[in-house]
């Protein structure tokens, strides 16, 4: 398990420092990245990325954080939709994320 990964000044990384490089990462290769709430339903995805014409849905967590019964609901509901969601859990992750969005759209 990834428990207890520390950045670079020896802190924890918290799931708030994914989902802040994951909007920061997105700025910098021209994408969108909006925060996504739905008012009286719990266990969304975090954030939304749009780019070239594609909608991709991302959970970001703590490099040891769980999905919740309702986030797990919630992610297999949007996949029967045929939308894609995905999980960081590191900047790493966000990373491969972004490079593979960009490689699979050619861009």
């Amino acid at each position: 398990m990834c428990a207890n990964v520390k950045n670079k000044y020896g802190v924890n990384v918290l799931e708030k420092d994914v989902e802040g490089y994951l909007k920061r990462q997105c700025s910098k290769h021209g994408m969108l990245c909006y925060k996504f709430n739905s008012p009286g339903r719990t266990g969304v995805p975090d954030r939304i990325i749009v780019f070239a014409g594609m909608i991709f849905f991302v959970e970001c967590k703590a490099p040891a954080g769980k999905l919740t019964p309702n986030q797990v609901a919630n992610h297999a509901e949007l996949f029967k939709q045929g939308v894609t969601v995905c999980v960081v859990k590191s900047f790493f992750e966000v990373d491969t994320l972004l490079s593979g969005i960009k490689k699979l759209l050619n861009a």
